[in-house]
């Protein structure tokens, strides 16, 4: 039976929650509000640790993510232009910083004068901005795009006292200088202090500057381009970066890159790598997958197919004279998970409604078995299918896989459970892992640690919304 995890606070609007652990401690974190509330529990008898807390004092206004790797985890989250983390210790139960100003991203300057007001249209850049934390050994680095555009006069000062410059050449035609910057960026934290070590590594940037001369053109926070970011980190601290420079809209170009960086030093190995650069056929759903001394980087093309390539982390360089094609279609949403020297490649196809699994060998940066696993095998009526945050996640040889199910204005959870050395699944099919289900139940996550899963998930109950959790025994699931 599933359980709750939240406190029952009658919380208006409660946000998905996010759980990693360390061991047997599993740490469970959700927003209540712009307020992100952490709970621990013991993921092999799925008992709380400890009452509920709060984490931040920076209001959570936007996305939140929760990583976790050798006993530290790492929040993040943004308010407005600023990116905040928070790091906790999961071996002791405690804060090693309560929270840190990673950045503040870039901010338009200025624009057109009118009636004194200067700004730019739309308020708000149309660009997706996205960030995430990935762990190293002993080193973690939070990872961002960014955009900005800067529309200025071309002279600083106006020659006459009754108007100021932005007016003042708006009426003589001196001239505007519009500059729109676009960024990769990262930034190195050390998990022993939990103090970040130095300041932004800049991967990629470009900027794009034109001058124009007369008053019909308004100044545009509209980007040319769209930055795509992923990335993540082996044992060796390093680094896998990869982006994607596409046209936001209007056309089809695209080139995707990947970079390899030291996290020790801070330092770029070897020198960026073009994986693919084409005028057609848009891709996007860049994943990252990381092993000892290996990186691979996964892309979905727009006719569904999945391809990849395998990166050399000592060097940079790619694996082999080629792309490999990881799926032939078509696919429509996909998520990449790192164990060991697996990468686990969760899908969706057929029309939303079917899940599937394929094992990467990150060493060799290829399949480990040609076809893909059909997880989703029971449920025959159902509308759609989403993969969970968490994907599938290995422990020992059981790949433990969840989603959330639709059939109507039914929800409900379920997962399966596999094997990584048959590559076979357990059991005929499926199981439900949301038992209460008085209301919708939806966005689940769940870890794994010796044998045993933790499953957490955002639960509209009769009174209330809850963050509900769920024990798996993987050897008898269900």
């Amino acid at each position: 039976t599933d359980f709750p995890i939240s406190a029952d606070v009658n919380a208006p609007s409660l946000d998905h929650p996010s759980v990693v652990n360390h061991g047997d401690v599993a740490l469970t974190v959700w927003r209540q509000g712009t307020t992100l509330i952490g709970r621990y529990n013991q993921i092999s008898t799925g008992q709380a640790l400890g009452n509920p807390f709060n984490i931040n004092s920076a209001a959570s206004t936007g996305n939140y993510i929760v990583k976790a790797k050798n006993g530290k985890a790492v929040i993040v989250w943004d308010n407005g232009y600023n990116i905040y983390a928070s790091v906790r210790d999961l071996t002791t139960l405690t804060s090693l910083v309560n929270e840190t100003l990673v950045v503040s991203r870039l901010q338009p300057v200025g624009g057109m004068s009118v009636w004194g007001t200067v700004g730019m249209y739309p308020g708000s850049p149309p660009f997706s901005y996205s960030y995430d934390v990935v762990f190293g050994n002993d080193r973690a680095a939070i990872v961002w795009n960014d955009f900005a555009t800067s529309f200025v006069p071309s002279i600083t000062t106006s020659p006459n006292p009754m108007y100021d410059v932005y007016t003042y050449c708006q009426m003589t035609y001196c001239g505007f200088i519009e500059t729109k910057t676009y960024q990769a960026n990262a930034r190195v934290l050390r998990l022993d202090t939990g103090a970040f070590q130095g300041g932004n590594i800049s991967i990629w940037s470009y900027v794009g500057t034109k001058t124009i001369y007369y008053v019909a053109e308004v100044p545009s926070n509209t980007p040319a381009y769209q930055i795509d970011i992923a990335a993540n980190a082996n044992d060796n601290n390093h680094l896998v970066y990869a982006w994607n420079v596409r046209l936001p809209s209007g056309g089809d170009s695209h080139t995707v890159y990947s970079s390899v960086y030291n996290l020790t030093t801070g330092t770029k190995i070897g020198s960026d790598q073009t994986l693919i650069s084409e005028a057609t056929r848009p891709i996007d759903t860049l994943q990252v997958g990381a092993a000892t001394g290996r990186g691979m980087v996964l892309w979905r093309r727009n006719d569904g197919m999945i391809l990849g390539r395998g990166i050399d982390t000592s060097n940079s360089n790619l694996l082999g004279t080629s792309n490999v094609e990881v799926e032939s279609g078509v696919v429509d949403s996909l998520k990449l998970t790192s164990f060991g020297d697996k990468g686990l490649l969760t899908y969706r196809k057929n029309n939303y409604k079917d899940i599937f699994l394929k094992v990467l060998d990150l060493q060799a940066g290829q399949l480990l078995y040609p076809n893909g696993l059909l997880l989703s095998q029971g449920q025959m009526t159902a509308d759609y299918r989403n993969i969970s945050f968490s994907g599938s996640i290995l422990s020992g040889n059981k790949i433990l896989t969840t989603w959330d199910l639709m059939v109507g204005t039914r929800r409900t959870i379920w997962g399966r459970v596999s094997d990584i050395s048959t590559f076979t699944v357990d059991g005929p099919k499926e199981f439900q892992i949301s038992t209460t289900n008085e209301g919708v139940q939806y966005r689940g996550t769940a870890v794994v640690d010796n044998g045993f899963g933790l499953v957490t998930w955002l639960s509209q109950d009769k009174t209330q919304q809850r963050i509900r959790g769920y024990k798996v025994d993987l050897a008898n699931p269900g």
